[in-house]
C-alpha cells in the first residue's frame, strides 16, 4: 500500500496477519499530523504520571529553626501538606498544618517564588525571633497571605494577615531595630477610579507578640 499526499491508504489495505497466515486486522497508516498529536499525548500522559515531589525551606536565626515543608504536586501549580514546624535549641516546639480558609490545596502555594518563603527575624526587637511564612492563593485581586508565629513564653501564638493585591515588603521603616510590613491599603481599590488608573496609599503594619498584626501608619508618618 501506499500514502497519498493527505496521509490516506491508497488503493489497497494493509493487511497484518497472524503467524497462522490468516489476516488479523486491516490498519491505515498513520498521517504525520497524527502521529504528532499522538507523540504530544504521550508526553501529557508522562507528565501526568510524574510522582510528587517533597520539598522544603529552612530559616535560622540564633535558637529558632523554622522549617516549611510541602509536597509538590504532579500538575504544575499544585501543592499538598504545606506545614510549618519549628524548633528552639533543637527540641520541638511547633509542627502544624498550614490552615488558611481563603488559601486550599492543592492551589495554596509557597509565595516565595524566586526568594524564600520563610523567615525568622526578630519583628517586636525582644530578641525573640518570629517565623513568618507567606503562602499565594492566586486568583485577582487577592493574593498573598502570611502565617506568623510569636513565642509567648511557653508556646506558639498563630495569627494570619491577608495583604491582598498589594503584598508587602519587610523593612525597618522608622530605623528603630524592628521591620515593618510595608504595604498599601487595599480598602481604597476602585474608591475614585478603575483599579488599573488608581493607586493605593501606603499602610504600615507591625507585629506585636500579644495584639498580632497592628496598623502603625499614623506613628511612622507622624
Amino acid at each position: 500500500a501506499s500514502l497519498t499526499k493527505s496521509g490516506r491508504v491508497a488503493s489497497s489495505s494493509i493487511v497484518r496477519r497472524t503467524l497462522f497466515g490468516r489476516p488479523a486486522s486491516v490498519a491505515a497508516v498513520p498521517s504525520r499530523s497524527s502521529r504528532r498529536l499522538l507523540i504530544a499525548a504521550l508526553a501529557v500522559a508522562l507528565v501526568a504520571a510524574a510522582p510528587a515531589r517533597a520539598d522544603q525551606e529552612t530559616a535560622t536565626l540564633g535558637a529558632v529553626t523554622a522549617t516549611f515543608s510541602y509536597t509538590r504536586g504532579a500538575e504544575e501549580g499544585q501543592y499538598r501538606n504545606l506545614r510549618i514546624a519549628v524548633t528552639r535549641a533543637g527540641v520541638a516546639a511547633y509542627d502544624r498544618a498550614i490552615s488558611i480558609r481563603a488559601c486550599g490545596e492543592p492551589y495554596c502555594v509557597p509565595a516565595g517564588y524566586e526568594t524564600s518563603s520563610l523567615k525568622v527575624v526578630d519583628l517586636s526587637g525582644d530578641g525573640e525571633p518570629e517565623v513568618v511564612v507567606d503562602v499565594y492563593t492566586g486568583g485577582a485581586h487577592c493574593c498573598i497571605w502570611s502565617v506568623a508565629l510569636s513565642w509567648n513564653g511557653s508556646a506558639y501564638r498563630t495569627r494570619t494577615h491577608d495583604w491582598r493585591d498589594p503584598g508587602y515588603a519587610l523593612e525597618d521603616g522608622d530605623g528603630d531595630g524592628r521591620p515593618e510590613f510595608i504595604s498599601a491599603d487595599a480598602r481604597f481599590a476602585y474608591e475614585f477610579a478603575s483599579f488599573a488608573g488608581w493607586g493605593l496609599p501606603v499602610q504600615i503594619w507591625s507585629l506585636d507578640p500579644a495584639k498580632g498584626f497592628v496598623d502603625v501608619t499614623g506613628r511612622l508618618r507622624s
